[in-house]
Protein backbone atom coordinates (compact mmCIF):
# COMPACT_ATOMS: atom_id res chain seq x y z
CA UNK A 1 0.00 0.00 0.00
CA UNK A 2 3.00 2.25 0.79
CA UNK A 3 4.64 1.40 -2.35
CA UNK A 4 1.23 2.50 -4.64
CA UNK A 5 0.92 5.43 -2.96
CA UNK A 6 4.56 6.58 -3.06
CA UNK A 7 3.78 5.28 -6.39
CA UNK A 8 1.26 8.02 -7.14
CA UNK A 9 2.59 10.49 -5.74
CA UNK A 10 5.84 10.35 -7.96
CA UNK A 11 3.30 10.24 -10.33
CA UNK A 12 0.88 13.49 -8.99
CA UNK A 13 4.83 15.41 -9.06
CA UNK A 14 5.68 14.29 -12.64
CA UNK A 15 2.70 15.63 -14.05
CA UNK A 16 2.95 19.12 -11.87
CA UNK A 17 6.66 19.50 -13.27
CA UNK A 18 5.47 18.80 -16.69
CA UNK A 19 2.45 21.00 -16.61
CA UNK A 20 5.31 23.71 -15.75
CA UNK A 21 6.72 23.21 -19.33
CA UNK A 22 5.92 25.92 -21.82
CA UNK A 23 5.73 23.23 -24.59
CA UNK A 24 2.91 20.30 -25.20
CA UNK A 25 3.98 17.24 -23.81
CA UNK A 26 1.92 14.63 -25.69
CA UNK A 27 1.98 10.23 -25.29
CA UNK A 28 0.43 8.04 -27.62
CA UNK A 29 0.10 4.56 -26.85
CA UNK A 30 0.24 1.77 -29.70
CA UNK A 31 -3.14 2.70 -31.06
CA UNK A 32 -2.74 5.94 -31.79
CA UNK A 33 -5.00 6.88 -28.12
CA UNK A 34 -4.12 9.74 -25.91
CA UNK A 35 -2.42 9.05 -22.79
CA UNK A 36 -0.87 11.75 -21.27
CA UNK A 37 -1.11 15.35 -22.12
CA UNK A 38 0.38 18.47 -20.11
CA UNK A 39 -1.39 21.62 -19.14
CA UNK A 40 0.21 23.54 -21.66
CA UNK A 41 -1.55 20.93 -24.86
CA UNK A 42 -4.60 21.42 -23.38
CA UNK A 43 -4.22 25.38 -23.72
CA UNK A 44 -2.75 25.05 -27.43
CA UNK A 45 -5.63 23.10 -27.95
CA UNK A 46 -8.24 24.54 -26.62
CA UNK A 47 -9.74 21.41 -24.77
CA UNK A 48 -10.15 20.01 -20.92
CA UNK A 49 -7.97 17.46 -20.12
CA UNK A 50 -10.98 15.24 -19.64
CA UNK A 51 -12.02 15.70 -23.29
CA UNK A 52 -8.64 14.66 -24.56
CA UNK A 53 -7.45 11.57 -22.44
CA UNK A 54 -8.29 8.10 -24.08
CA UNK A 55 -9.27 10.16 -28.03
CA UNK A 56 -7.76 8.89 -31.13
CA UNK A 57 -4.79 11.47 -31.80
CA UNK A 58 -5.24 11.68 -35.42
CA UNK A 59 -8.93 11.36 -35.75
CA UNK A 60 -10.03 14.13 -32.97
CA UNK A 61 -6.37 16.75 -33.12
CA UNK A 62 -5.41 16.43 -36.90
CA UNK A 63 -6.57 18.32 -39.93
CA UNK A 64 -8.54 16.23 -41.90
CA UNK A 65 -6.17 16.62 -45.04
CA UNK A 66 -3.09 14.99 -43.58
CA UNK A 67 -4.99 12.69 -40.86
CA UNK A 68 -4.70 9.51 -42.71
CA UNK A 69 -1.06 10.28 -44.22
CA UNK A 70 0.21 10.78 -40.71
CA UNK A 71 -1.87 7.90 -39.21
CA UNK A 72 -0.52 5.56 -41.59
CA UNK A 73 3.38 6.40 -41.08
CA UNK A 74 2.57 6.70 -37.33
CA UNK A 75 1.64 2.71 -37.26
CA UNK A 76 4.09 1.85 -39.87
CA UNK A 77 6.98 3.62 -36.76
CA UNK A 78 5.40 1.97 -34.21
CA UNK A 79 5.31 -1.85 -35.98
CA UNK A 80 8.85 -1.26 -37.13
CA UNK A 81 8.61 -0.91 -40.93
CA UNK A 82 9.91 2.85 -40.65
CA UNK A 83 13.07 4.15 -38.17
CA UNK A 84 11.56 5.94 -35.50
CA UNK A 85 11.37 10.01 -36.19
CA UNK A 86 13.53 12.07 -33.82
CA UNK A 87 12.11 15.78 -35.00
CA UNK A 88 8.89 16.39 -37.34
CA UNK A 89 6.35 19.21 -38.03
CA UNK A 90 2.67 19.21 -38.81
CA UNK A 91 -0.37 21.50 -37.78
CA UNK A 92 -3.01 20.64 -35.27
CA UNK A 93 -6.61 20.94 -35.15
CA UNK A 94 -7.89 23.54 -32.03
CA UNK A 95 -11.65 23.37 -30.68
CA UNK A 96 -12.28 26.29 -32.35
CA UNK A 97 -11.11 25.09 -35.58
CA UNK A 98 -8.19 26.87 -36.14
CA UNK A 99 -4.88 25.46 -37.23
CA UNK A 100 -1.68 25.29 -35.57
CA UNK A 101 1.87 24.33 -36.85
CA UNK A 102 3.39 21.96 -33.91
CA UNK A 103 7.59 21.36 -34.09
CA UNK A 104 7.57 17.64 -32.40
CA UNK A 105 10.58 16.20 -30.31
CA UNK A 106 9.81 12.65 -29.82
CA UNK A 107 11.31 9.76 -27.97
CA UNK A 108 9.66 6.34 -27.61
CA UNK A 109 9.19 3.81 -25.01
CA UNK A 110 9.57 -0.24 -25.87
CA UNK A 111 8.57 -3.35 -23.92
CA UNK A 112 10.22 -6.06 -22.77
CA UNK A 113 10.76 -7.27 -26.69
CA UNK A 114 11.95 -4.41 -27.87
CA UNK A 115 9.04 -2.97 -29.34
CA UNK A 116 7.46 0.29 -29.52
CA UNK A 117 4.73 0.62 -26.73
CA UNK A 118 4.21 4.45 -26.16
CA UNK A 119 5.60 7.48 -28.20
CA UNK A 120 5.91 10.69 -25.93
CA UNK A 121 6.36 14.48 -27.51
CA UNK A 122 7.49 17.28 -27.16
CA UNK A 123 5.52 20.14 -28.97
CA UNK A 124 6.60 23.54 -29.47
CA UNK A 125 3.75 26.11 -31.18
CA UNK A 126 5.58 27.73 -33.88
CA UNK A 127 2.52 28.88 -35.55
CA UNK A 128 3.55 32.68 -35.31
CA UNK A 129 7.97 31.77 -36.08
CA UNK A 130 6.32 30.12 -39.33
CA UNK A 131 4.23 33.08 -40.01
CA UNK A 132 7.30 35.60 -39.47
CA UNK A 133 9.33 34.02 -41.13
CA UNK A 134 6.99 33.76 -43.88
CA UNK A 135 6.61 37.62 -43.87
CA UNK A 136 10.60 37.92 -43.80
CA UNK A 137 10.69 35.97 -46.67
CA UNK A 138 8.26 37.86 -48.43
CA UNK A 139 9.35 41.32 -47.68
CA UNK A 140 12.97 40.06 -48.61
CA UNK A 141 11.40 38.93 -52.20
CA UNK A 142 9.30 42.48 -52.74
CA UNK A 143 12.50 44.28 -51.96
CA UNK A 144 14.55 42.39 -53.94
CA UNK A 145 11.93 42.68 -56.82
CA UNK A 146 11.73 46.70 -56.70
CA UNK A 147 15.47 47.14 -56.21
CA UNK A 148 16.49 44.85 -59.57
CA UNK A 149 13.57 45.64 -61.73
CA UNK A 150 14.21 49.21 -63.66
CA UNK A 151 10.24 50.38 -62.80
CA UNK A 152 9.28 53.71 -63.15
CA UNK A 153 6.68 55.01 -60.00
CA UNK A 154 3.78 53.84 -60.77
CA UNK A 155 4.66 50.41 -61.73
CA UNK A 156 6.67 50.19 -58.25
CA UNK A 157 3.26 50.99 -56.66
CA UNK A 158 1.51 48.89 -58.46
CA UNK A 159 4.11 45.80 -57.94
CA UNK A 160 3.67 46.62 -54.08
CA UNK A 161 -0.33 47.16 -54.01
CA UNK A 162 -0.36 43.47 -55.45
CA UNK A 163 2.33 41.68 -53.39
CA UNK A 164 0.40 42.87 -50.09
CA UNK A 165 -2.43 41.22 -51.49
CA UNK A 166 -0.77 38.02 -52.97
CA UNK A 167 1.72 37.51 -50.02
CA UNK A 168 0.62 39.48 -47.26
CA UNK A 169 -3.51 38.79 -47.15
CA UNK A 170 -4.18 42.14 -47.21
CA UNK A 171 -7.88 41.37 -49.43
CA UNK A 172 -7.45 45.13 -51.10
CA UNK A 173 -4.49 47.84 -51.27
CA UNK A 174 -3.95 51.27 -52.51
CA UNK A 175 -1.03 54.05 -52.08
CA UNK A 176 -1.99 57.53 -51.96
CA UNK A 177 0.39 60.16 -52.43
CA UNK A 178 0.20 63.48 -50.17
CA UNK A 179 -0.58 66.68 -52.17
CA UNK A 180 0.52 70.01 -50.45
CA UNK A 181 -3.42 71.32 -51.43
CA UNK A 182 -4.75 68.57 -48.74
CA UNK A 183 -5.70 65.60 -51.56
CA UNK A 184 -4.34 62.03 -51.33
CA UNK A 185 -3.19 61.05 -55.02
CA UNK A 186 -4.02 57.42 -55.36
CA UNK A 187 -1.03 56.55 -57.59
CA UNK A 188 -2.06 52.66 -57.41
CA UNK A 189 -4.47 50.00 -56.21
CA UNK A 190 -5.36 46.51 -56.18
CA UNK A 191 -7.41 44.57 -57.04
CA UNK A 192 -7.47 46.85 -60.15
CA UNK A 193 -11.03 47.74 -61.39
CA UNK A 194 -12.52 46.68 -58.23
CA UNK A 195 -15.33 49.18 -57.61
CA UNK A 196 -14.55 50.29 -54.15
CA UNK A 197 -12.08 52.63 -55.72
CA UNK A 198 -14.24 54.35 -58.72
CA UNK A 199 -14.47 57.91 -57.16
CA UNK A 200 -12.81 57.32 -54.28
CA UNK A 201 -12.30 61.09 -52.38
CA UNK A 202 -9.29 60.78 -49.44
CA UNK A 203 -7.84 63.88 -47.51
CA UNK A 204 -5.03 64.19 -45.20
CA UNK A 205 -6.02 67.63 -43.85
CA UNK A 206 -8.97 67.67 -40.93
CA UNK A 207 -11.74 67.35 -43.51
CA UNK A 208 -14.45 64.94 -42.90
CA UNK A 209 -12.48 62.58 -46.29
CA UNK A 210 -9.14 63.33 -43.47
CA UNK A 211 -10.43 62.01 -40.58
CA UNK A 212 -9.94 58.16 -41.08
CA UNK A 213 -7.37 56.22 -41.05
CA UNK A 214 -5.57 57.66 -44.15
CA UNK A 215 -5.65 61.27 -42.86
CA UNK A 216 -4.74 60.52 -39.36
CA UNK A 217 -2.13 58.38 -40.77
CA UNK A 218 -0.33 61.17 -42.57
CA UNK A 219 -0.63 63.61 -40.39
CA UNK A 220 0.87 61.73 -36.78
CA UNK A 221 3.37 59.57 -39.22
CA UNK A 222 1.98 56.35 -36.92
CA UNK A 223 0.00 53.12 -38.30
CA UNK A 224 -3.65 53.96 -37.66
CA UNK A 225 -6.01 50.64 -37.34
CA UNK A 226 -10.11 51.08 -37.97
CA UNK A 227 -10.81 47.86 -36.43
CA UNK A 228 -14.96 47.78 -37.28
CA UNK A 229 -15.35 50.20 -40.73
CA UNK A 230 -19.15 49.89 -39.60
CA UNK A 231 -19.16 51.32 -36.19
CA UNK A 232 -16.06 53.78 -36.36
CA UNK A 233 -17.25 57.48 -37.09
CA UNK A 234 -14.11 58.14 -38.51
CA UNK A 235 -14.69 56.25 -41.56
CA UNK A 236 -18.13 57.27 -42.11
CA UNK A 237 -17.20 59.15 -45.49
CA UNK A 238 -16.60 55.72 -47.10
CA UNK A 239 -19.05 53.24 -44.95
CA UNK A 240 -21.57 52.63 -47.52
CA UNK A 241 -18.90 51.57 -50.06
CA UNK A 242 -17.32 49.49 -47.57
CA UNK A 243 -20.25 47.85 -46.05
CA UNK A 244 -20.98 46.99 -50.23
CA UNK A 245 -17.21 45.64 -50.46
CA UNK A 246 -17.87 43.47 -47.55
CA UNK A 247 -15.00 44.83 -45.63
CA UNK A 248 -14.40 44.61 -42.33
CA UNK A 249 -11.61 46.42 -40.79
CA UNK A 250 -8.57 48.73 -42.55
CA UNK A 251 -5.12 50.13 -41.56
CA UNK A 252 -2.91 52.87 -43.20
CA UNK A 253 0.87 52.77 -42.39
CA UNK A 254 2.91 56.26 -43.12
CA UNK A 255 5.23 56.35 -46.27
CA UNK A 256 8.36 58.45 -44.48
CA UNK A 257 11.64 59.27 -45.80
CA UNK A 258 14.08 61.22 -43.99
CA UNK A 259 11.03 62.33 -41.77
CA UNK A 260 8.44 62.87 -43.81
CA UNK A 261 5.03 61.32 -45.00
CA UNK A 262 5.37 61.25 -48.81
CA UNK A 263 2.58 58.52 -48.99
CA UNK A 264 0.71 55.97 -47.41
CA UNK A 265 -0.19 52.25 -48.16
CA UNK A 266 -4.27 51.29 -46.84
CA UNK A 267 -5.21 47.98 -46.58
CA UNK A 268 -8.29 46.34 -46.24
CA UNK A 269 -9.54 43.15 -44.89
CA UNK A 270 -12.84 41.11 -44.77
CA UNK A 271 -11.17 39.35 -41.62
CA UNK A 272 -12.23 40.83 -38.44
CA UNK A 273 -9.18 41.09 -36.10
CA UNK A 274 -6.61 41.14 -39.20
CA UNK A 275 -4.48 43.53 -38.19
CA UNK A 276 -3.08 41.88 -35.62
CA UNK A 277 0.47 43.64 -33.93
CA UNK A 278 2.72 41.23 -35.68
CA UNK A 279 0.91 42.16 -39.16
CA UNK A 280 0.62 46.10 -38.30
CA UNK A 281 4.84 45.55 -37.45
CA UNK A 282 5.02 43.61 -41.15
CA UNK A 283 2.67 45.99 -43.28
CA UNK A 284 5.00 49.02 -41.66
CA UNK A 285 7.84 47.36 -42.78
CA UNK A 286 6.76 47.14 -46.04
CA UNK A 287 5.81 51.36 -46.12
CA UNK A 288 8.52 51.67 -45.53
CA UNK A 289 10.33 49.87 -48.40
CA UNK A 290 7.75 51.45 -50.37
CA UNK A 291 8.74 54.74 -49.27
CA UNK A 292 12.54 54.46 -50.11
CA UNK A 293 11.66 52.77 -53.50
CA UNK A 294 8.84 55.32 -54.65
CA UNK A 295 11.00 58.11 -53.42
CA UNK A 296 14.05 57.51 -55.40
CA UNK A 297 12.09 57.05 -58.27
CA UNK A 298 10.10 59.88 -57.90
CA UNK A 299 13.53 61.63 -57.68
CA UNK A 300 14.76 59.86 -60.59
CA UNK A 301 11.88 60.70 -63.17
CA UNK A 302 11.72 64.55 -61.46
CA UNK A 303 16.12 64.45 -62.56
CA UNK A 304 15.38 63.06 -66.24
CA UNK A 305 12.12 65.10 -66.21
CA UNK A 306 14.07 68.59 -65.83
CA UNK A 307 16.74 67.59 -67.93
CA UNK A 308 13.82 66.60 -71.19
CA UNK A 309 12.53 70.34 -70.23
CA UNK A 310 15.74 72.19 -70.49
CA UNK A 311 16.33 70.27 -73.50
CA UNK A 312 12.87 71.41 -74.89
CA UNK A 313 13.40 75.11 -73.95
CA UNK A 314 16.41 74.26 -75.67
CA UNK A 315 15.23 73.01 -78.93
CA UNK A 316 12.63 76.04 -79.04
CA UNK A 317 15.65 78.79 -78.58
CA UNK A 318 17.17 76.79 -81.82
CA UNK A 319 13.92 76.84 -83.43
CA UNK A 320 13.44 80.39 -82.65
CA UNK A 321 16.57 81.43 -83.32
CA UNK A 322 17.51 79.39 -86.65
CA UNK A 323 14.01 80.24 -88.83
CA UNK A 324 12.55 83.05 -90.58
CA UNK A 325 9.61 81.21 -91.12
CA UNK A 326 6.95 82.17 -88.24
CA UNK A 327 4.64 79.45 -89.41
CA UNK A 328 7.14 76.99 -89.12
CA UNK A 329 8.47 78.46 -85.94
CA UNK A 330 4.80 78.24 -84.06
CA UNK A 331 4.08 74.81 -85.33
CA UNK A 332 7.74 73.14 -84.25
CA UNK A 333 7.36 75.19 -81.22
CA UNK A 334 3.62 73.58 -80.39
CA UNK A 335 4.49 70.14 -80.88
CA UNK A 336 7.28 70.81 -78.03
CA UNK A 337 4.97 72.09 -76.13
CA UNK A 338 2.69 69.05 -76.57
CA UNK A 339 5.30 66.56 -76.30
CA UNK A 340 7.04 67.59 -73.03
CA UNK A 341 3.80 68.51 -71.36
CA UNK A 342 2.32 65.20 -72.80
CA UNK A 343 -1.13 66.60 -73.70
CA UNK A 344 -3.26 66.14 -76.70
CA UNK A 345 -3.79 69.62 -78.34
CA UNK A 346 -2.29 73.08 -78.04
CA UNK A 347 -3.23 76.41 -79.51
CA UNK A 348 -1.90 79.86 -79.97
CA UNK A 349 -4.51 82.79 -79.51
CA UNK A 350 -3.16 86.36 -81.08
CA UNK A 351 -5.16 89.54 -79.55
CA UNK A 352 -6.11 91.95 -81.84
CA UNK A 353 -5.46 95.35 -80.04
CA UNK A 354 -8.57 97.00 -82.08
CA UNK A 355 -11.28 94.89 -81.69
CA UNK A 356 -9.73 93.09 -77.93
CA UNK A 357 -10.54 89.84 -79.29
CA UNK A 358 -8.40 86.92 -78.97
CA UNK A 359 -8.28 84.41 -82.28
CA UNK A 360 -6.06 81.17 -82.79
CA UNK A 361 -3.73 82.22 -84.79
CA UNK A 362 -1.74 78.31 -84.49
CA UNK A 363 -3.14 75.13 -83.73
CA UNK A 364 -2.29 71.44 -83.19
CA UNK A 365 -4.32 68.63 -82.29
CA UNK A 366 -7.75 69.73 -82.76
CA UNK A 367 -9.92 67.13 -84.19
CA UNK A 368 -12.88 69.54 -84.74
CA UNK A 369 -12.54 72.27 -87.12
CA UNK A 370 -14.78 75.11 -85.42
CA UNK A 371 -12.97 75.00 -82.85
CA UNK A 372 -10.33 77.10 -84.73
CA UNK A 373 -12.49 79.53 -85.63
CA UNK A 374 -13.61 81.22 -82.51
CA UNK A 375 -13.31 84.47 -81.43
CA UNK A 376 -13.34 85.48 -77.46
CA UNK A 377 -13.37 88.52 -75.96
CA UNK A 378 -10.71 89.71 -73.31
CA UNK A 379 -12.49 88.91 -69.88
CA UNK A 380 -14.57 86.48 -71.15
CA UNK A 381 -14.26 82.97 -70.74
CA UNK A 382 -11.04 80.99 -69.19
CA UNK A 383 -8.93 82.12 -72.24
CA UNK A 384 -10.24 86.04 -71.50
CA UNK A 385 -9.56 86.24 -67.95
CA UNK A 386 -5.93 84.57 -67.92
CA UNK A 387 -4.45 87.52 -70.38
CA UNK A 388 -6.56 90.31 -68.14
CA UNK A 389 -5.45 88.66 -64.90
CA UNK A 390 -1.83 88.15 -66.52
CA UNK A 391 -1.81 84.64 -64.78
CA UNK A 392 -2.04 80.41 -65.61
CA UNK A 393 -5.86 79.71 -65.24
CA UNK A 394 -7.70 76.04 -66.00
CA UNK A 395 -11.23 75.03 -66.37
CA UNK A 396 -12.38 73.00 -63.46
CA UNK A 397 -15.34 71.79 -64.62
CA UNK A 398 -15.30 72.11 -68.51
CA UNK A 399 -19.51 71.62 -68.51
CA UNK A 400 -20.29 75.19 -67.25
CA UNK A 401 -17.45 77.35 -66.72
CA UNK A 402 -16.29 78.39 -70.99
CA UNK A 403 -18.04 79.84 -73.61
CA UNK A 404 -16.40 77.09 -75.71
CA UNK A 405 -17.70 74.28 -73.20
CA UNK A 406 -19.97 72.55 -76.65
CA UNK A 407 -16.35 72.61 -78.61
CA UNK A 408 -14.69 70.83 -75.27
CA UNK A 409 -17.07 68.51 -75.03
CA UNK A 410 -17.12 67.49 -78.69
CA UNK A 411 -13.23 67.14 -78.76
CA UNK A 412 -13.57 65.00 -75.31
CA UNK A 413 -11.11 67.48 -73.55
CA UNK A 414 -11.41 66.67 -69.99
CA UNK A 415 -8.61 69.29 -68.88
CA UNK A 416 -8.11 72.86 -70.18
CA UNK A 417 -4.84 75.41 -68.90
CA UNK A 418 -4.51 78.91 -70.70
CA UNK A 419 -1.58 80.95 -69.88
CA UNK A 420 -0.76 84.58 -70.77
CA UNK A 421 1.74 85.63 -74.18
CA UNK A 422 3.31 89.05 -72.51
CA UNK A 423 6.19 90.55 -73.33
CA UNK A 424 8.15 93.48 -72.51
CA UNK A 425 4.95 94.36 -70.60
CA UNK A 426 2.45 94.00 -74.06
CA UNK A 427 -0.10 91.53 -73.69
CA UNK A 428 -0.28 89.34 -77.34
CA UNK A 429 -2.32 86.79 -76.52
CA UNK A 430 -2.53 83.24 -74.73
CA UNK A 431 -1.12 79.81 -75.45
CA UNK A 432 -3.73 77.24 -74.71
CA UNK A 433 -3.46 73.56 -73.81
CA UNK A 434 -5.54 70.84 -74.19
CA UNK A 435 -5.49 66.79 -72.83
CA UNK A 436 -8.70 64.12 -72.75
CA UNK A 437 -7.53 63.21 -69.62
CA UNK A 438 -6.95 64.50 -66.08
CA UNK A 439 -3.85 67.12 -65.40
CA UNK A 440 -1.93 66.85 -62.29
CA UNK A 441 -0.50 69.98 -62.32
CA UNK A 442 1.80 70.64 -59.71
CA UNK A 443 3.68 74.09 -59.11
CA UNK A 444 6.26 72.79 -60.94
CA UNK A 445 4.39 72.12 -64.23
CA UNK A 446 2.29 75.56 -63.94
CA UNK A 447 5.87 76.51 -63.40
CA UNK A 448 7.22 75.16 -66.81
CA UNK A 449 3.95 76.21 -68.41
CA UNK A 450 4.45 80.15 -67.50
CA UNK A 451 8.18 79.55 -68.71
CA UNK A 452 7.04 78.11 -72.30
CA UNK A 453 4.59 80.93 -72.59
CA UNK A 454 7.52 83.52 -71.68
CA UNK A 455 9.73 82.04 -73.98
CA UNK A 456 6.96 82.15 -76.90
CA UNK A 457 5.62 85.10 -76.20
CA UNK A 458 9.53 86.79 -76.65
CA UNK A 459 9.14 84.57 -80.07
CA UNK A 460 6.16 86.20 -80.93
CA UNK A 461 7.23 89.73 -80.40
CA UNK A 462 10.52 89.46 -81.97
CA UNK A 463 8.80 88.47 -85.27
CA UNK A 464 7.04 90.91 -85.11
CA UNK A 465 9.43 93.49 -84.97
CA UNK A 466 11.11 91.75 -87.85
CA UNK A 467 7.83 91.86 -89.81
CA UNK A 468 7.66 95.99 -89.41
CA UNK A 469 11.11 96.47 -89.83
Amino acid sequence: MFEGEEYKNSLNKLKALLDLVQVMVLVLDREGRVTFINLKGCEILGYSEEEIIGKDWFTNFLPEDIRDNVKMVFQKLVNGELEPVRYNENPVLTKKGEQRIIAWHNSFLRDEHGNISEVISAGEDITELKSYMVSLGNLYDLARELVEGELDFVERARIIVKRCVEKFDAYMSRIGWVEPDGRVRLVAHYPEGHPYFDGLIVRWDKSPYGMGSTGRAIRSGLPQVIEDVESDSSFLPWREKAISANLKTVASFPMMSKGKVYGVLTLYSRERGFFTKGRVETFQVVANIAASSLENARLFEESRKRLSMLQTLRNIDRTISGSLDPSLTMKVVLDEIIKQLNVDAASILRLDPWTMELRISHGWGFAVKEFEKARIRVGEGVAGKALLEKRVLWLENIEIDDPRSPLLREEGFQSYFVAPLISKGKNLGVLEIFKRSPIHADEEWIGFLETLAGQLAIAIDNMELLRNL
